[in-house]
């Protein structure tokens, strides 16, 4: 199953017994315990009774069955959610297993591992997890560029009742980097910036958080390199260079290239 399959499904009330979403995007993590919390809690006074969070590195896998096996107080279903499941010893893999090819049709058990579970540099091999449960059950994370992250941006923002410009957006990637739950809440914050009933969010608020000499002292030198001012350019970079990280420099004169070139090859 994807990510967005596990959304709409979610958001229908019709999450799955059992599903281990993993990758290192923590909004999205939050996104999909949301969504099924709203799915399976539509008045969301009865998620005080029907939902469980427990945290990987306290708590064992036996304790978390015996949780996902007990039936709701009432109708509906049970959300039982584990943040940092990527912690559970592996000593409880024979009980998940023969949970997972069981499940209690009146809860849903909803893992959460905030990192890749793939064999990797850093890992030596797949996480028990991910052998642990039917391939069904696992969810990856999409991973996204700094172009497809402007994008989610406007449309993660819009479900908040903000409509950022695709200026804003690609000016808070390069500014703020590639974690979504920092772009969502330097969104959140540029809107406030233009009032409180302020709704819409475009270059100029980006400039109000992060400070309108610094986003001007990095246009100067963009249109420093757009006017093949060596001299400027290169002294505005090392002004620049004293407060600003390399690669964020780096990236916004990449943007502007790309620009410079899809003006110059559009027809």
């Amino acid at each position: 199953m994807d990510y967005a399959t596990f959304l709409r499904q979610a958001e229908r009330g019709e999450a799955p017994p059992i599903a281990l979403l993993h990758g290192g995007d923590g909004q999205l993590l939050d996104d999909a315990l949301a969504a099924a919390t709203r799915g399976l809690f539509p008045d969301r006074a009865l998620a005080a009774w029907g939902r469980e969070v427990f945290d990987g590195r306290e708590r064992g896998v036996d304790e978390i069955v015996r949780s996902a096996m007990t039936l709701p107080l009432g109708a509906g279903r049970r959300l039982i959610a584990v943040r940092r499941a990527q912690a559970l010893a592996a000593k409880g893999a024979d009980a998940l297993t023969a949970y997972a090819a069981s499940p209690n049709p009146a809860s849903c058990l909803l893992l959460l591992a905030d990192e890749s579970l793939r064999a990797s540099r850093e890992r030596r091999a797949d996480h028990w997890l991910l052998s642990g449960l039917p391939a069904a059950a696992i969810v990856e994370l999409p991973t996204r560029g700094s172009r497809e992250l402007a994008g989610w941006l406007r449309q993660r923002a819009a479900l908040d009742g903000l409509t950022v410009t695709d200026e804003a957006a690609r000016l808070l990637v390069e500014l703020t980097g590639e974690d979504t739950a920092t772009l969502l809440g330097e969104a959140r914050k540029a809107a406030l910036a233009g009032g409180p009933d302020n709704r819409a969010v475009g270059v100029k608020d980006v400039g109000a958080i992060v400070g309108e000499h610094r986003l001007d002292a990095i246009f100067d030198l963009t249109r420093a390199v757009e006017r093949r001012d060596l001299a400027g350019a290169l002294k505005t970079l090392d002004r620049l260079l004293a407060t600003e990280d390399a690669p964020l420099l780096l990236s916004v004169l990449a943007r502007d290239v790309r620009t410079a070139w899809t003006a110059v090859a559009w027809p």
